[in-house]
C-alpha cells in the first residue's frame, strides 16, 4: 500500500509537471516515442504507464482491505486516503484497460455495499460518488491537457497475428514458458515494424502453455468469480474483487503474465484469494462445529 502511494505521488508529480521529474536514477524513463506530446502519462518509477496503471489497481484494493481491517478511526481513515491517492495516481496514468477494468472490478462491492444502505445513506452516497465522479473528470481533463478524446477513443493495437500464428503452430501443448517472442522472431525474422506478444493474457498463456495450461488456468479464475455471487466474508468479497479486476484487465493488456514483476504481483495476490478462501472456510466450519 505504502509502495502504491508512493508511485502515485511521483505519477501525480508527473502530470502536474507534464513531464519527468529527473528521477532517472530510480528508473524513471521519458516520455515514449509513440505518445503524443501535449500531455504526459504518469508512470511513476514503471516502465510503462500502462505498467503503473495495474499496479495501482491492486493497491486500491488492498487498501480497501486495510481499512475493512483497521483498528481505531486513524487507521481506517489512512486506509482510505491511501486508496484515494492510488485512485488519483491510477487517472494520472491514463490507462484505460486499468481504469476500465478497477470500475468493473468495485462494481459487486459496491452493489453489496448498497443493498446495505437506508434511504438517507443512500443518497448521501450518490451524492459523494457525484462529487467524487467531477473530480476524477476533472483531473482526467487536466491530464490530458483537455485531449480527452484523443488518449481514450483512439485506436487500440492488440499484436495479434504474430502471436495467432504461434498458437496455430503448437495449440495443445504450446511453445513452452518465455518461447513466444523466440517463436515469433523464428516466423517472421526481422521486420521493419515493432515486434510484441499480444496484448491478451488469454492467448498469451495459450501460446505458451497450450490449450490445456489456459483451461486450468481459466478454471482456476473461474472458482474465483463463481464465489463473488455468495462471498463468506467481507475481505473475501474485496480480494475477490481484485481478482475480477485482474481477469478484465488481462482482455487488453499482457503485463499480468508477460512482465515479470507484474506476474510476481498477480499469482501474490491469487495467493492471498486463496488464503482468505481458506480462512473463511476454516471459519465457517469452526463456527459450525461449536453450534453442533
Amino acid at each position: 500500500m505504502l509502495g502504491g502511494a508512493l508511485q502515485a505521488i511521483i505519477g501525480i508529480g508527473q502530470v502536474l509537471r507534464n513531464d519527468t521529474l529527473g528521477l532517472s536514477a530510480f528508473g524513471e524513463v521519458a516520455r515514449l516515442y509513440y505518445e503524443p506530446d501535449d500531455f504526459f502519462r504518469a508512470s511513476g518509477l514503471s516502465m510503462h504507464p500502462n505498467y503503473l496503471g495495474g499496479y495501482l489497481m491492486l493497491a486500491i484494493f488492498a487498501g480497501l482491505y486495510l481499512a475493512w481491517q483497521a483498528q481505531g478511526r486513524l487507521a481506517h481513515a489512512v486506509s482510505i486516503g491511501l486508496s484515494l491517492l492510488c485512485a488519483a495516481g491510477l487517472i494520472g496514468t491514463l490507462s484505460r484497460s486499468a481504469l476500465l477494468s478497477t470500475a468493473l472490478g468495485i462494481v459487486p462491492l459496491v452493489w453489496w455495499q448498497w443493498r446495505r444502505l437506508n434511504a438517507t445513506a443512500r443518497r448521501n452516497t450518490l451524492i459523494l460518488a457525484g462529487f467524487g465522479g467531477v473530480i476524477a473528470f476533472g483531473f482526467a481533463l487536466f491530464a490530458t491537457r483537455g485531449e480527452l478524446a484523443l488518449r481514450f477513443l483512439s485506436g487500440r493495437e492488440f499484436f495479434f497475428d504474430d502471436s495467432w500464428a504461434v498458437i496455430q503452430g503448437a495449440p495443445m501443448l504450446g511453445v513452452g514458458a518465455g518461447n513466444l517472442m523466440y517463436e515469433v522472431w523464428m516466423d517472421v525474422g526481422e521486420v521493419a515494424r515493432p515486434l510484441l506478444p499480444v496484448h491478451n493474457v488469454y492467448l498469451y498463456i495459450w501460446a505458451e502453455a497450450g490449450i490445456l495450461g489456459l483451461i486450468i488456468f481459466g478454471v482456476a479464475l473461474g472458482l474465483n468469480l463463481w464465489q463473488l455471487r455468495q462471498p463468506a466474508s467481507v475481505g473475501r468479497l474485496i480480494v475477490g474483487c481484485g481478482v475480477l479486476a485482474l481477469v478484465a484487465v488481462s482482455l487488453f493488456d499482457n503485463y499480468t503474465w508477460a512482465v515479470h514483476p507484474h506476474r510476481v504481483l498477480t499469482f501474490w495476490w491469487l495467493g492471498i484469494w486463496w488464503g482468505t478462501t481458506w480462512r473463511s472456510t476454516g471459519e465457517s466450519s469452526s463456527h459450525g462445529a461449536s453450534l453442533g
